[in-house]
């Protein structure tokens, strides 16, 4: 779908045999044209954000700068291709077109064109490669005098190439509790951020817990003590409740009642082995035309269809709550 996205499609291959040409790129500005068109189209097709997007960034950046340094100054400057400032591109110094054959740890690099200089070479000298920013003697005058051209820098770009080298790698984020400990004897300006493990003193941390009122992130428990818990949970039914048959039933169910109030509190749907434990309405509610529900009414030994059990239950529970129930 390429060309359903792109309206104007461009590639480096079209561009570079356009060159070879003279009639196809009668001036730099039509050249530069076709090749923003690649990159911009790079942008337009690919989703914002991702590897190919940064990468075409980052081209489009660096030749922005190129262009600028190497063809429309050989243009504006009517530099012979004898002389070496003409071709900052090749690797030796521009100073004397390599003559000087220096040493690379003497060589500095021009931040605009990418030119190499010998600190040697340089009028007047240098004693030292220097930190930092530093232009040529064809680029420093340029650079002061337009804003454009000193926002050409090859360390401006530094930042469009770390996110195009590093691409759209995934990244899992990560949760963790970090404490802010006050060294003893020194400054609350030396605090630092320390996780539980670091301070390996849970007698500290739960004191700090129990001042602060902070919950732990999870219980100081193990999983099985958690799990002897749940075991050890009675669930109160008919065979255990205690007292006469129809104590021990209403017990039963009140129980299941409370269990299943907890689901509907939080908007859940009650389990339906649960909602048959509440009794006949909350049984036909979760019960209701389920394939399984007819599944156990067999296994049970029920052969009614479950639409027939919802009414028989329907009328029993208006039965016993003394509701009015229609006949015909």
């Amino acid at each position: 779908d390429y060309l359903e996205v792109v309206d104007s499609p461009m590639d480096l291959t079209t561009v570079r045999e356009r060159l070879k040409s003279v009639k196809n790129y009668m001036g730099p500005e039509v050249f530069a044209r076709d090749v923003r068109k690649v990159w911009n189209n790079c942008k337009i097709y690919n989703m914002h954000g991702s590897q190919i997007w940064h990468v075409a960034d980052y081209m489009s950046k660096l030749f922005e700068r190129l262009y600028h340094a190497w063809v429309l100054d050989f243009r504006d400057r009517y530099q012979r291709w004898s002389n070496p400032t003409a071709r900052p591109w090749e690797p030796s110094c521009r100073s004397c077109d390599g003559a000087c054959k220096a040493m690379d740890n003497q060589m500095v690099l021009c931040d605009h064109c990418d030119a190499m200089y010998n600190i040697n070479c340089l009028k007047p000298k240098l004693k030292k490669v220097p930190k930092g920013v530093w232009h040529c003697p064809a680029c420093a005058p340029k650079i002061g005098k337009s804003r454009t051209v000193a926002i050409l820098s090859a360390v401006t770009e530094q930042a469009a190439r770390k996110r195009a080298e590093m691409g759209d790698v995934p990244k899992k984020q990560v949760k963790q509790r970090m404490f802010l400990v006050k060294w003893s004897g020194l400054g609350y300006e030396h605090c630092t951020w320390e996780t539980q493990e670091d301070i390996n003193d849970d007698a500290i941390i739960s004191e700090f817990r129990r001042l602060e009122g902070v919950t732990p992130e999870s219980p100081d428990v193990t999983e099985r003590e958690v799990q002897e818990v749940i075991e050890g949970a009675a669930t109160i039914t008919p065979e255990n409740a205690g007292g006469g048959t129809e104590l021990a039933a209403m017990r039963a169910r009140l129980h299941a009642q409370a269990r299943a109030f907890q689901f509907k509190k939080f908007g859940m749907d009650v389990p339906r082995r649960l909602g048959a434990e509440c009794g006949p309405r909350e049984r036909v509610a979760t019960a209701g035309g389920d394939a399984d529900a007819d599944a156990d009414a067999a296994s049970e030994g029920r052969q009614h269809p479950t639409e027939v059990v919802s009414i028989v239950d329907e009328l029993v529970w208006k039965v016993g709550n003394n509701e009015g129930v229609l006949t015909g």
